[in-house]
């Protein structure tokens, strides 16, 4: 094995264990943020209802835009068909040298998910792997084979592969993830949430919250017996 390869091998094992890592975190996350949510709407009303004089409208107020419809020119139904005959048969072509057409890599990791999930190696044990291979079939139909990379991650399969390709695949992952990662802490809900039993961090949330819905702020003392009220 080359020098060059080896150290393509060992970038992907790398780019793989950051994956899993980032990806659990934010598997984490989203099993949490409901519960974060309803934390926060009742905390935040609680704390408006507090320190507001006058009571405010609690509903949520709904604007209905009307539908537009676009008047368009039906064609007759056999024309249809037959456009529709002419452009499937096409599809199916062009799909056919993705196919041929499939690098390597993609050729590889598509054969050990086959493996793990073909329905003749199930002999039907097992619907959820079977749906797994019909889903890889369509990808490489498709010819999206980033997403191979996907289903071994799903599948534990083993990338040993010295293509750069599956690396820069990798890499734009996690490059995704941090950034819903980052979006899911910056909403108030989950600093709200995860600030739990941080009394000075939530004393400047509520206070930063009474200034934006326009109330006027009490001392910080009456602010912090509220937020003790709240998480006891």
């Amino acid at each position: 094995m080359s020098k060059n390869r080896r150290s393509i091998k060992r970038k992907v094992r790398r780019l793989k264990s950051k994956y899993l890592f980032f990806k659990s975190s934010l598997d984490e996350m989203n099993d949490l943020l409901p519960e974060y949510d309803l934390e926060w709407n009742r905390d935040r009303i609680s704390i408006l209802k507090a320190f507001s004089s006058t009571e405010k409208n609690a509903e949520d107020s709904h604007v209905h835009a009307e539908e537009s419809l676009s008047k368009c020119k039906v064609r007759p139904a056999s024309e249809q068909e037959k456009e529709s005959k002419s452009e499937k048969l096409e599809d199916e072509k062009i799909e056919s040298l993705k196919r041929q057409d499939a690098p390597g890599w993609a050729k590889d990791l598509y054969k050990q998910i086959a493996k793990k999930t073909h329905p003749d190696i199930l002999d039907g044990d097992d619907s959820l792997l079977a749906g797994v291979f019909q889903r890889a079939a369509a990808i490489m139909q498709k010819g999206d084979y980033s997403e191979l990379v996907d289903l071994c991650i799903d599948l534990d399969i083993s990338i040993n592969s010295s293509s750069d390709k599956i690396a820069s695949i990798l890499y734009d992952r996690i490059k995704g993830i941090k950034a819903e990662i980052v979006k899911i802490e910056g909403n108030p809900a989950w600093v709200w949430g995860e600030s739990f039993g941080l009394p000075d961090l939530r004393l400047q949330i509520a206070k930063a919250l009474l200034k934006d819905n326009g109330v006027d702020s009490p001392g910080d003392i009456e602010i912090a017996d509220l937020i003790f009220q709240i998480e006891n």
